[in-house]
């Protein structure tokens, strides 16, 4: 259903833009991963904020379950330069992200705080989330490039902890 409502809304707005003479461009959003994110898939941005606090997370994926991240600064540099292009070539922008598994993250956090309580469900659900999509389009035509995954996370983690009156991790 999820994948079906956003194809009838690019196709909504082809049939705009070809009956208004408007020139609509879409944006395919990858996996967010983000300060204060509540809702969707929450599981990514959990897995770097609660151990950031000192709380345990589980994961409700497999280890090796994939998914492309990308974190909320990215998506909203990409809108910014969307927004204020003079010139778009195409109707249709990836905005691309990092390819990894829960298993790559966790690593990561732990990188951060080795003593991070993170653990996978034990009857974990089987979501397929889209990971081969690229942002080859943005990287060529606006010159975007995505911050660092490590970068990202860490960016979750103190922000988590800076809400909390916690000080940065380094």
């Amino acid at each position: 259903m999820y994948g079906a409502t956003k194809q009838l809304n690019e196709f909504m707005a082809r049939k705009y833009a070809t009956a208004y003479g408007m020139f609509v461009v879409g944006v395919r959003v990858s996996v967010v991963i983000g300060a204060g994110r509540k809702a969707g898939n929450v599981a990514p941005t959990m897995v770097a904020a609660l151990p950031a606090v000192g709380q345990p997370v589980v994961i409700p994926f497999r280890p090796d379950q994939r998914a492309l991240l990308i974190h909320v600064d990215d998506v909203a540099e990409i809108f910014a330069r969307l927004c204020n292009a003079v010139r778009i070539r195409h109707p249709i922008y990836h905005t691309g992200g990092h390819t990894c598994t829960f298993s790559d993250e966790a690593y990561i956090v732990r990188s951060f705080i080795p003593e991070a309580n993170i653990s996978f469900a034990t009857s974990p659900v089987d979501l397929p989330l889209v990971y081969l999509v690229d942002s080859t389009r943005l990287q060529e035509e606006f010159g975007f490039r995505h911050a660092p995954l490590e970068q990202s996370v860490l960016d979750v983690m103190n922000w988590t902890r800076r809400t909390s009156g916690l000080p940065p991790v380094a």
